[in-house]
């Protein structure tokens, strides 16, 4: 029995049509691309005004040493001085101006500087000194509002602050507060009533403008009002005014955002303050357990010194009149916590 091989059969030469044309079965051929001549001259820029090549900085300038706010003012005939009230923000480092720089050097100045009608700077204060550091004329609007406070509040409330830029602007707004109504302290001024005895009132509202005032809550001081206007804390301000009196440098540096308000205080020794304040349950688990340790011989404590997050040593009261210093067994520790241990029996 034969066994038949299959052959392939040969692929027949493509034929053409009488026309000398490809069928259509065939694939037309892609068409060349057109070969384009180069321009052998540049085309010319566009012409700008002399508006419009004011408004905008060289590509190649260098910056030099930043001008200061006063440098900025005198070039400028549009600009008189700086409102109070423009003064509660606080001035960026050199680094955020020059940050700034390069945005209005890339993008153009988009948010015009806000003065009032005398010429006063009502806020942009770095912006007009990134004007001047680049040479070109800045955009003003001229703002006369009835609360200049007011509306400098309004845009800082729209902007994102640290805990220590918000307490600064507590303090500033609190000085403000303060000089308008002549009261050092924050509180109200005595007043006399008909039968010669002292009467204190309640502040019930600050003038801060044309026919506009802050108005107080009951019992509320100036201080309060402006942490509350600053939308800070108690705590923030208290904890910024502490580092200020200690290292004005490195609260400002807090300010400025280079280092956290926390990381101030553990550089001026009041971290430790901050940090071991004990919650009122722990507190009470504690107090028990000191008194349980006099007769187990163990206790759980409160730290009372860290270094670098470990807990070194305690030392505890475990007779009314003596103390004795402990090794912690648990030393490492992220955040406070009661810690529990054994008392030496020697």
């Amino acid at each position: 029995m034969s066994v038949k091989k299959k052959t392939r059969s040969k692929k027949t030469p493509k034929r053409k049509a009488a026309n000398g044309k490809r069928s259509k079965a065939t694939p037309k051929s892609t068409p060349k691309k057109a070969n384009f001549t180069k321009r052998k001259t540049p085309a010319k820029p566009l012409q700008q005004s002399s508006d419009e090549a004011d408004q905008k900085p060289t590509e190649h300038a260098e910056l030099g040493p930043l001008p200061t706010i006063e440098h900025a003012i005198e070039r400028y005939d549009q600009v008189t001085g700086v409102t109070e009230e423009c003064g509660i923000m606080p001035l960026n480092s050199e680094s955020q101006i020059q940050q700034l720089c390069e945005s209005i050097k890339s993008t153009g100045q988009t948010v015009p500087i806000d003065i009032t009608s005398d010429g006063k700077l009502l806020n942009g204060r770095h912006r007009l000194i990134a004007c001047c550091a680049l040479g070109i004329r800045p955009e003003f609007r001229i703002v006369d509002p009835q609360s200049p406070l007011q509306h400098v509040l309004a845009d800082t409330n729209q902007r994102e602050y640290n805990a220590a830029t918000r307490a600064w602007i507590a303090l500033e707004i609190e000085k403000l507060l303060r000089s308008r109504i002549g009261e050092p302290n924050g509180k109200p001024d005595a007043q006399s009533n008909d039968d010669g005895e002292e009467d204190v009132e309640v502040l019930a509202e600050i003038y801060v403008g044309d026919g506009k005032s802050i108005e107080l809550a009951p019992g509320e001081t100036v201080r309060e009002a402006a942490i509350r206007l600053a939308r800070s804390s108690r705590s923030a301000v208290r904890r910024l005014t502490t580092v200020l009196n200690k290292d004005r440098a490195l609260a400002i540096q807090a300010v400025h955002g280079e280092i956290t308000l926390k990381d101030a205080e553990r550089q001026t020794g009041e971290a430790s303050h901050v940090q071991c304040k004990p919650k009122i349950a722990e507190r009470k688990l504690a107090t028990g357990a000191i008194e349980y340790s006099y007769e187990s011989r163990s206790a759980i404590v409160f730290p009372k010194r860290r270094h670098n997050g470990e807990l070194r040593k305690l030392i505890v009261l475990s007779e009314p009149a003596k103390s004795r210093t402990m090794r912690v067994k648990t030393a490492k520790f992220a955040r406070l916590k009661v810690i529990e241990f054994l008392m030496s029996s020697g």
